[in-house]
């Protein structure tokens, strides 16, 4: 939706000043946008069969309209730096399991890729046993 629209609906049917309707802009603002591509592969082979074990390559980017890559949450009730985190799940939407969950932070992109490589090749070895013998995801 345009700006221009959104602040005419939100000044006339919302009931927001001009400057409530800024600040909402400005909020709007750093609410990230997030791309997640991921590829799936075997090694030596074109084709993924029952059996084979299977590597998964994530690639999660992250995109502000402000152009700002990290922002700080507004958390005035704790009194401590808090960084901006985001939960990163691997899941099956068929059978509601959740394979993976990581806290990831744009804040050091090196701390949070190597973070996250690490929770999906322990979570692999982990349920790579039982998922193996139904699933391609080890």
């Amino acid at each position: 939706m345009p700006v221009e629209e959104r602040a005419t609906l939100l000044t006339q049917v919302a009931g927001l000043s001009d400057e409530d309707a800024q600040d909402l802009e400005l909020m709007l603002e750093m609410i990230p946008s997030i791309e997640v591509d991921i590829k799936c592969e075997t090694e030596g082979e074109e084709g993924i069969q029952e059996g084979d074990v299977v590597t998964m390559y994530a690639w999660v980017s992250l995109h502000r309209r402000n152009g700002l890559t990290a922002a700080l949450p507004h958390a005035p009730s704790f009194p401590f730096h808090k960084e901006e985190n985001l939960l990163l799940l691997l899941a099956d939407a068929a059978s509601n399991e959740v394979w993976l969950s990581q806290k990831v932070s744009f804040t050091d992109e090196t701390t949070a890729v190597t973070a996250a490589s690490k929770a999906i090749q322990e979570t692999q070895e982990a349920l790579g046993c039982k998922l193996q013998g139904n699933r391609n995801c080890s």
